[in-house]
């Protein structure tokens, strides 16, 4: 799997991906902006302004030409450094590691640009999402009697061994 920002010529698998996570019930995974485009010919655009203002970066996940994966650390601005981590996986994509790899690597940048942990809401059913969490040491707290909140301390920049990252 390759993992990277969108460009113009994903937008056919990531409209695919997006239409698939749609009709499996993925809308809480999804920003706001994406699950109200209405215009598919516009989505990367959209996908793109929103990385330009530095207030979320969005990952794909590619393989065989599929989007596969989507993973997306928001409002980096409006949380005292520490962004929330959403991850989605194509229904056909699961149980593949392909949320441990994105996971991994949304971690990763968000440390680079300076986060020092990182955050996420659970549905209290999605025992996959409870177990990802967990196998990354997230500290996992109730918050509602639907959602579980997780929060995970990133390590310092500099105490960690460089790795590539797109």
């Amino acid at each position: 799997m390759i993992i990277r920002g969108p460009e113009q010529p994903d937008q056919p698998a990531i409209t695919q991906l997006f239409t698939e996570l749609l009709a499996d019930g993925n809308q809480d995974v999804l920003p706001p902006y994406v699950v109200s485009q209405r215009d598919p010919s516009l989505l990367i655009q959209t996908l793109y302004t929103s990385m330009q203002s530095n207030n979320d970066l969005h990952r794909f996940g590619f393989t065989r030409g599929q989007a596969a994966v989507y993973g997306f650390l928001s409002s980096w601005g409006d949380t005292l450094q520490a962004p929330q981590l959403s991850l989605a996986v194509h229904p056909s994509f699961r149980h593949r590691g392909f949320a441990q790899s994105m996971a991994s690597q949304l971690h990763d940048l968000a440390r680079i640009r300076g986060a020092t942990s990182v955050r996420v809401m659970i549905p209290r059913e999605n025992n996959y999402a409870i177990a990802l969490c967990r196998s990354f040491s997230y500290q996992i707290s109730r918050t509602t009697k639907t959602h579980l909140h997780g929060s995970l301390e990133l390590p310092n920049a500099r105490d960690v061994p460089s790795r590539w990252v797109a």
